[in-house]
C-alpha cells in the first residue's frame, strides 16, 4: 500500500488530487509495481488493492475525502479485482483465496 502511495505521488508538481484512485491511474500503477517477468504478482496485486479500499474508507471517517470520492474509489477497486481476479491462473494458489473482496483478514 504504501508502495503504491510513493510511486502515486509526483515528485515536481503539486497533485490535483492527493492520491490518485481513479480506475484508470490505480489500473496502470497497480499492473507496475506488480508486475514480474511475464505475468502479476497476484497476491501483491490483491492485497494492494484491498489496503486502498480500506484506506479510502479511513479517509473518509476521517474527512479527509468527501463521502461519495471514497466510495467511487472503493468502487473503482472492486472493478479492477473483478477484472483482474479471472485472469489469474490455475496455479495461482495464492490468489485464489481471494474469492471475496475485500477481505479484512
Amino acid at each position: 500500500m504504501v508502495e503504491y502511495l510513493l510511486e502515486a505521488l509526483p515528485e515536481k508538481k503539486k497533485p490535483r488530487d492527493p492520491f490518485p484512485f481513479g480506475e484508470r491511474d490505480m489500473d496502470r500503477l497497480l499492473v507496475r509495481l506488480c508486475k514480474k517477468i511475464m505475468w502479476l504478482d497476484e497476491t501483491k496485486l490483491f492485497s494492494m488493492m484491498n489496503g486502498i479500499y480500506w484506506f479510502n474508507l479511513f479517509l473518509e471517517q476521517t474527512k479527509s475525502l468527501a463521502p461519495e470520492q471514497a466510495a467511487q474509489n472503493r468502487n473503482n477497486c472492486v472493478r479492477l479485482f473483478e477484472r483482474f481476479y479471472p485472469l489469474q491462473g490455475e496455479p495461482a494458489f495464492k490468489g485464489l483465496a481471494w474469492k471475496q473482496f475485500p477481505r479484512q483478514n
